[in-house]
């Protein structure tokens, strides 16, 4: 997986699925009408309850790559991981597990297709990239066989990079390379999961975007960009009826694609394809490269993951980290981490993400030093979740000079942040920092005491490491050393 377009075959490089924090699509037998009208919606997907003797969410996890037996849990509902096993027409999997993944065709009446039946399944993810003329042709005749089995009827179905835009326009990608993958593509798969692909590096996001503090905010903020066009296409914010949008006191009907799952492909870094980022053979190396221009770190990963959560992820995909030295295990805990609103208890955002919770802030207008501004050109980011009178919010900034954040007229839930000093606050460079307001008196007051700074214990914090494109074996030449590592199994 490059993190192409859908419709370009790179090989079916796939990646790896590590948690879901909602349940699959409400059940309830789907009537053919499915097929025929693309308004046809689910009912909204159940959040699965807060778990304490685990510290969050009941998973479960899951993982694309791993060959590893003892990572299956027998199906069990556990917050633990469990192997992504494959499944094709001729080869089904010899385990329990709650998802499965797809390389091509499922066809009708064969051993694959029959295992649907007799398993229950809640997610497919497939990686249908082979064949440019039919890979949504492949990917919609895959839905109808899952939605036409007796046991996995109701399971979330996704494809690689397959996700909806506003518009049918992907602004993160390069001029004259937009996604294929436009909104009626996504409703004529039907498959009712989002996947954008958000690798840090990919040729698919525009080469030094105009305005741009650097790579460093690029690899950050260009994928949280895309993320959001994704959420603002599925009209997340309506997920759950959500009161005050657009006119506070008014509930809400959730969008068309609201209550789909969005599960994005992350990595903290894979130049596979972008001859832009590699300046040592296919390799990236941010010591050459100058300052501003290092890699996420494993903290910024963790950060970017919450961030994904905060905007209306409801899980997400691991693939190979792309950095040398960074273990898969090391990328599973940072984004985990993440996900759970980081090390500090105080800020556990599994506490707010239940059934009434709302995603708070998904666009990319936002006011930095005065000055109205978008992340990608500030290298500055806040994202929000909300739930009641309370709002958590993480601010990032990819910078190396403080950033002051302000909100005269930005609106979470209908409702506007008080003026001056009762909202405002500012953001050290090359930071994240969590943020509480509370709403009093109709408006949203910053509560200073809550003020804590993002930390993932036993995260990297370095981001001066090599990234390395896909698949993870590379010869590095040149360093006095050739390092070689284990290329990934697609069957």
């Amino acid at each position: 997986m490059s993190g192409g377009q859908m419709n370009m075959n790179t090989n079916n490089r796939t990646g790896k699925l590590v948690r879901f924090t909602l349940n699959s699509l409400a059940a309830g037998a789907l009537a053919s009408a499915l097929f025929a009208a693309t308004g046809s919606a689910f009912a909204a997907p159940t959040p699965i309850a807060d778990n304490p003797a685990v510290g969050g969410p009941i998973g479960p996890f899951f993982d694309f790559k791993t060959e590893d037996p003892a990572l299956f849990d027998a199906g069990s509902i556990t917050e633990g991981y469990q192997a992504l096993p494959q499944l094709s027409s001729t080869s089904v999997p010899t385990v329990v597990s709650r998802g499965v993944k797809v390389l091509g065709a499922i066809a009708p009446g064969s051993a694959g297709a029959a295992y649907f039946d007799t398993h229950t399944i809640d997610y497919v993810m497939m990686d249908v990239e082979a064949s440019p003329a039919n890979n949504f042709s492949i990917a919609r005749q895959n839905v109808k066989v899952v939605r036409a089995s007796l046991l996995s009827n109701t399971a979330a179905i996704g494809n690689f990079d397959l996700a909806p835009y506003p518009n049918g326009i992907d602004s993160t990608r390069p001029a004259g390379s937009q996604v294929q993958a436009t909104l009626d593509n996504y409703h004529f798969v039907n498959g009712r999961m989002a996947q954008p692909a958000l690798y840090p590096g990919s040729p698919s996001f525009a080469f030094a975007p105009a305005g741009s503090p650097g790579r460093h905010s690029d690899f950050f903020n260009q994928p949280l960009s895309r993320l959001s066009l994704v959420s603002q296409a599925m009209q997340l914010t309506t997920r759950n009826g959500n009161v005050g949008l657009p006119t506070a006191g008014v509930a809400v009907t959730p969008g068309q694609d609201a209550n789909d799952q969005l599960v994005p492909y992350v990595a903290r870094f894979n130049n596979f394809g972008n001859p832009a980022l590699q300046n040592v053979g296919t390799t990236y190396d941010p010591s050459i490269a100058g300052p501003g221009n290092g890699l996420l770190s494993g903290v910024d990963l963790a950060a970017l993951t919450l961030h994904y959560r905060l905007r209306g992820a409801t899980s997400y995909t691991t693939f190979e980290t792309g950095v040398i030295g960074y273990s898969q295990a090391q990328q599973r805990l940072d984004t985990e981490c993440g996900w759970d609103g980081g090390s500090q208890a105080a800020f556990n955002f599994n506490n707010v993400f239940t059934a009434t919770g709302k995603v708070g802030y998904n666009t990319l207008t936002e006011t930095v030093n005065g000055a109205s501004t978008t992340p990608i050109t500030s290298g500055v980011v806040w994202s929000s979740y909300f739930d009641g009178n309370v709002q958590k919010m993480l601010a990032s900034n990819l910078t190396s000079s403080t950033a002051t954040i302000s909100f005269p007229s930005e609106l979470v839930g209908g409702f506007g942040f008080a003026a001056g000093a009762g909202s405002t606050f500012t953001v050290a460079g090359n930071s994240h920092l969590l943020e509480e307001f509370d709403l009093i008196g109709g408006v949203w007051t910053r509560v200073a005491a809550a003020e804590s700074a993002f930390a993932c214990a036993g995260a990297d914090t370095s981001t001066t490491g090599i990234g390395i494109p896909e698949p993870a074996t590379v010869a590095l030449m040149g360093m006095g050393a050739v390092m070689i590592f284990r290329r990934r199994r697609t069957a």
